[in-house]
């Protein structure tokens, strides 16, 4: 929950329903169906959903799931730093390294992130030192129920492998800015391994002059097939 971003408690809750159902019916199907499941998969919230962690357990389904309740108010950097300092640290106390992904709400990975992100870890490594983050350029851009592919050169969806002392996640960063404070690993694949759903919330997020739509009813089928999620 971002200060000021909704004044109104009614605009918030209604933001929050709408956030849920996107994580429920786009996020949640894409990790299930990992051919690789991570050792945790960490859901920040806030902190008000508190008393639906029941609900939130039930219908993500996940043994891995850890939803995390932050403290209202804080803005997202703040939201992630206190995540580190009440939970990571002590989960990781025993890890040298960690490998850990940032994946917003509104975006499905297929089925093989997983797997080529440890493919791509278990070269880079061989190469160059942590701390090295990673991006995944070929992705899809869901736009009005229509597919469309493209190459993101700032994938929200990046990874990040370091040593857990200290470990500071993917939000070390803005994705953005990922290139300025990391090496960077551009991790070439044959199919899509993101699709972002574009909405009302977040329609400038990508510029649509690098978006390629794909029409034809075979070329769709045959790039979703690593996707748990029709097309909407």
């Amino acid at each position: 929950r971002w200060p000021g971003f909704y004044e109104e408690e009614s605009e918030f809750q209604a933001w929050s329903k709408q956030r849920l159902k996107l994580f429920q019916e786009v996020c949640v199907p894409g990790v299930k169906s990992q051919m690789v499941l991570p050792h945790a998969w960490y859901v920040l919230f806030d902190e008000t959903f508190k008393e639906r962690e029941e609900d939130l357990h039930k219908m993500v389904g996940l043994d891995i799931f850890r939803p995390i309740f932050t403290p209202r108010n804080l803005k997202s950097g703040k939201a992630m730093q206190w995540f580190i300092e009440h939970n990571l640290k002590s989960d990781m106390r025993d890890a040298e390294y960690v490998v850990g992904a940032r994946l917003d709400n509104d975006d499905t990975i297929s089925r093989y992130f997983i797997s080529f992100l440890d493919d791509c870890l278990a070269y880079a490594r061989t190469i160059k030192p942590a701390p090295l983050a990673f991006n995944f350029p070929y992705q899809f851009a869901i736009i009005d129920r229509r597919a469309h592919v493209y190459v993101a050169t700032d994938s929200s969806t990046t990874a990040l492998w370091e040593r857990a002392a200290g470990a500071r996640t993917p939000y070390a960063a803005m994705h953005t800015k990922m290139w300025e404070k990391f090496d960077v690993i551009e991790c070439a694949t044959t199919i899509p391994m993101v699709a972002m759903h574009l909405h009302d919330n977040n329609a400038g997020r990508l510029g649509r002059d690098n978006l390629i739509a794909v029409d034809n009813g075979e070329q769709v089928a045959a790039k979703f097939f690593a996707f748990d999620f029709p097309p909407r």
